[in-house]
Parts: C-alpha cells; structure tokens; sequence
C-alpha cells in the first residue's frame, strides 16, 4: 500500500507540473476510495485539489464521482456520495453511465438512498436491468449488492444478507466483494438481533394451524373455513386463537398482511 501511495503522489505531482487538472482529481479519487477500502475514513486531502464537475468530460467526471462516493459512503455520509453522484436530485436528470459502470453506479445510488432514508429501490431495479443486458458477473454481483441494499432499508435483513452474500460469491476477493462480505456479516447480526423471521414463525405452526392461516390470510371467514376443512366453526376460533398467539397478531387483516408478505 506505501508503494502505491508513493506512485499516486508521484502522479499527482507530474499531473500538476503538465497543468491536466482532471488527471489530479483521478489521483485523488483513486486515492480516497483506497484509503477508504481500507477502512480509513478521513483519508489525507493534498491541498490544491482542483474542482471537477460532470460538464467537462462525462466517462472520467463518472469515474471520478463514483470514487470519490464510494469514499463517502465509506466515511458513512450517504448524503454527500449522493450529492456526488446526483447533483441535481432528480433521477430524471442523472446521466446515464456507460454500461460497464452502470450497474456499479446504479448500486451506490441505492446504497446512499438506504443511508439516508431515501427509496433505494429504483436504482436496484436498473442495476438488475443493465446487468441483465451486459451479463458480467462483476455486473450482476453489483446488481445484487444493490437489491441487498433495498432489502436491508425495508427492514428484511436475513433476505438482504442471502443477496450480499450471493454478490460475494461473483465478486470475490475485490474491494467491492469485500465490501458485500462485510454487509452480509452485518445484515446477519441484524437478522439475528430482530429475532426469528415471519417465515421461521410460520414453521412454528402445525400443518392444521397453517391451514387455516393461509385460508383465513385469503379472507375466508370463520364458517367457510369450517367447511372446507371439515370442521366445526368453534375448532377454527380455536385454531386462530393458536396461530394470533404464535404469530403475534391479533386481527384478520394483520394476518392477512403477514400471510401475505411471507408468501
């Protein structure tokens, strides 16, 4: 790594004495997301950093924003990485990136949006969609980190853990494989720390409880489920009585709603 600064120094230095401001702002991109993979996360700004804006050259001002967000969200500042990569704040503006960073771009957008409470899921949606078009696996680990992204804002960490961890698998041993490792670790403890899943609850069920959650979750009521299990409508109260207790509701419409997120 000390060699490696060195030659970004160096690089720096003869940027600077040739006058190309914009080969100077790679460097210090490059440097910042090393810095920042590395787990530092207020890596050393040289001074006399020129400013770079996404009206000059649109493939190297890309590369240079996604370093410097990566960076960012690294450091934790969601907002920053996304003012970096979306100035405008609006996606109708954002400009597309060429399609071997789209899906990389696409995934940071929705890892800011998830920092910073924002819907993530559209950026999710078009890095599954231009990994399908370029088919990459560097592409689809991308895709996948960022659905893992979207998972773990909408609070389902166990699902966003099996993404990161699918994504690690494409990636491998890369900084962003690292990175999906490391968030798969993360969404675990979360998963852990939130107790059992709904899916884990309803294991928790015998396969008559399950029954009649599954037709009293499709809105039958009491007396059409009796019939079609064959039963007696007091046995069905019974029965739910069981299954509100077990799945920690207390109405149809709540389980309803659970019966329909689980499925």
């Amino acid at each position: 790594m000390s060699d490696a600064l060195e030659t970004a120094r160096e690089a720096r230095a003869t940027a600077l004495a040739a006058g190309r401001d914009h080969l100077v702002a790679l460097v210090d991109a490059v440097t910042a997301a090393a810095w920042a993979w590395l787990g530092d996360t207020a890596p050393h700004r040289p001074p006399g950093r020129p400013e770079w804006t996404a009206a000059g050259d649109v493939p190297r001002a890309s590369v240079i924003a996604l370093l410097h967000a990566e960076a960012a969200l690294a450091a934790g500042d969601g907002a920053r990485a996304l003012a970096l990569l979306m100035p405008a704040r609006d996606a109708r503006r954002v400009p597309e990136p060429t399609p071997i960073l789209a899906a990389r771009v696409y995934e940071l957008l929705a890892a800011a949006c998830a920092a910073t409470g924002a819907d993530a899921d559209e950026w999710a949606e078009r890095a599954a969609a231009v990994a399908a078009t370029v088919n990459v696996a560097e592409q689809r680990g991308h895709a996948l980190l960022a659905r893992g992204h979207a998972l773990l804002a909408r609070s389902l960490p166990d699902q966003a853990a099996r993404c990161y961890e699918e994504a690690y698998g494409l990636l491998g041993e890369t900084a962003a494989g690292m990175r999906a490792r490391d968030l798969a670790h993360t969404a675990l403890l979360a998963a852990c720390a939130a107790g059992p899943s709904e899916a884990d609850a309803l294991a928790g069920l015998t396969l008559r409880e399950r029954e009649v959650a599954e037709l009293a979750g499709q809105g039958l009521k009491t007396r059409d489920i009796a019939e079609r299990l064959v039963v007696s409508p007091r046995t069905v109260d019974v029965h739910l009585t069981r299954i509100y207790s077990k799945l920690g509701v207390n109405t149809r419409a709540a389980l309803a709603r659970l019966m329909a997120r689980v499925a």
